[in-house]
């Protein structure tokens, strides 16, 4: 079996983890690779989190 581990970017803000989804779903979508898919998704569920548990300028309270 093969095990595919992603690094864990660290957005700075909300405005960071939107680019970063946007960047890795086109790659996703250029290559359709599962990986990269895997990783566009990992990405948004970090952009979404933001909303829920973030206080920065751009959080859930903006």
């Amino acid at each position: 079996m093969t095990v595919i581990k992603f690094p864990e970017k660290q957005d700075l803000t909300a405005e960071d983890a939107w680019k970063t989804y946007v960047r890795l779903a086109v790659k996703a979508n250029e290559t359709l690779r599962l990986e990269d898919g895997i990783a566009a998704g990992k990405a948004w569920g970090r952009f979404v989190t933001r909303f829920v548990h973030d206080d920065s300028p751009g959080g859930p309270a903006a």
